[in-house]
């Protein structure tokens, strides 16, 4: 049974149609990347998955369960956490006490002791032990992304859903992130759907990549097939004649 199932999600806001018939599934221990340009849809089908909008038409099913409609709380309970594109920690808080917090209203019935220890272990997966007792409000946009990362890890989820976790980022954190997901795949036993614009990133780690565009899927392969599809190029470039240029040069040089 998949982890995540996505039936033919419908959401308009007025007159704009978001999300037009957007059907897919996510297998456990997966990475799936959804990748499109801007305004295709993207944060808006993470909103529909954790409960955020609730669907037009359509369903939602998490671990075998119809979860359509219901509010954001009770589908992170299931087992689902998320960051967003802009981090949203307490700023007044420090990266010590966001984790804490994160841990403590999970759905985890640990003491005092072991939820301390839990934050501990986090902090130091992410390299954030040494700014521990920093104000998240005093953080750089690179330790803000790890510490949004550490909250989501903090619930302990089955299902990650990353929201542009790269952006902003320079190449070398860039890459310090890319390993930090890997890892955690393995050391938490998570299933990740991640939305990413750094498409080098996206391309080396997912298993599976969706492609959205103006509310529609537009393509659904493995990163090479993806990568070397016209359609998807055309997507970004708007041109078909560079599309297909481009395809051509890259299986040329594979």
């Amino acid at each position: 049974m998949p982890v995540l199932q996505v039936e033919d999600i419908h959401k308009s806001f007025g007159g704009v149609r978001a999300l037009q018939g957007i059907s897919m599934s996510v297998e456990e221990g997966e990475i799936l990347g959804l990748i499109g340009p801007n305004g295709a849809g993207k944060t808006t089908l993470f909103n529909v998955i954790t409960g955020v909008y609730k669907p037009d038409k359509g369903r939602v099913i998490i671990f075998g369960k119809d979860v359509t409609g219901w509010p954001p709380h009770r589908i992170a309970l299931l087992g689902v956490a998320r960051t967003f594109q802009i981090p949203k920690p307490f700023p007044d808080l420090t990266v010590y006490e966001n984790v804490l917090v994160s841990i403590k209203f999970s759905n985890r019935r640990l003491s005092d002791l072991e939820a301390a220890e839990e934050a501990k272990r986090i902090l130091e997966f992410l390299g954030l032990d040494k700014h521990a007792h920093m104000l998240a409000a005093q953080l750089n946009v690179a330790l803000e992304k790890r510490l949004e990362l550490a909250r989501a890890l903090a619930r302990q989820p089955r299902l990650l859903l990353l929201d542009e976790v790269f952006a902003g980022l320079n190449p070398a954190e860039v890459s310090y992130m890319l390993e930090k997901v890997k890892l955690a795949k393995k050391e938490f036993n998570l299933t990740i759907v991640m939305i990413e614009h750094v498409m080098h990133a996206v391309m080396e780690i997912a298993d599976r990549i969706v492609v959205l565009h103006l509310g529609r899927k537009l393509a659904e392969g493995t990163p090479e097939e993806i990568a070397t599809n016209p359609r998807v190029i055309e997507a970004y470039l708007g041109d078909p004649k560079l599309a297909l240029a481009f395809v051509k040069r890259f299986k040329k040089q594979g």
